[in-house]
């Protein structure tokens, strides 16, 4: 009995110290459990922290995204109005050119129908009966007019019509010789 009590003596003893370990153990892993509680309170705290963050940051970065979109239309549509601006300056350049162009002809057509017909010789002292010829009619439907300054295969055919027009508007110039005296020799300037 005496092993008995012995080793349940041995027992208690390494029970208690086996007690004390534990409970030290206890103590030691409720402090460690508290401290992991407070670690986990503040990790919480900081990740809704950076949550709300991460939450604003993904807004603002959205709303930087439409902002870049906008400038980007507008920075395309700011071209397109300046490449209209100088296409509709070149129109504009070009109608004008074209414009004078036409009225350089129109006016060039306007000089070549106003000029005297070859063989109209009135003003230079010439008088129709002096030279002997005689010009048909027909000669006189055909007549050429010529621009000196084009080549010679650009010609001008005058309507009979206009030729007529030309002599029955021009008024019959008085006979200055008559009056002093003169004859159309004597009136040309040498």
């Amino acid at each position: 009995m005496a092993k008995e009590a012995d080793e349940e003596e041995l027992e208690v003893a390494e029970s208690s110290i086996h007690f004390d370990e534990l409970l030290e153990t206890y103590n030691t892993l409720l402090e460690d459990s508290r401290k992991i509680l407070e670690k986990y309170g503040e990790l919480k705290i900081s990740q809704s922290k950076v949550l709300k963050a991460f939450s604003s940051l993904k807004l603002e970065k959205e709303a930087l995204e439409e902002k870049i979109k906008t400038m980007e239309e507008e920075y395309s549509m700011s071209a397109l109005i300046l490449g209209n601006r100088k296409l509709k300056a070149t129109i504009d350049k070009l109608n004008y050119d074209l414009g004078q162009f036409v009225k350089g002809k129109n006016n060039l057509n306007l000089i070549l129908g106003n000029q005297k017909s070859l063989l109209d010789k009135r003003g230079l002292g010439y008088t129709g009966s002096s030279s002997g010829k005689k010009v048909n009619k027909e000669q006189a439907d055909n007549v050429e007019i010529r621009n000196e300054k084009e080549p010679q295969e650009q010609v001008l055919k005058v309507p009979e019509s206009s030729i007529e027009i030309i002599t029955e508007q021009e008024p019959e110039e008085p006979d200055h010789g008559a009056e002093t005296g003169c004859t159309d020799d004597q009136n040309e300037e040498p």
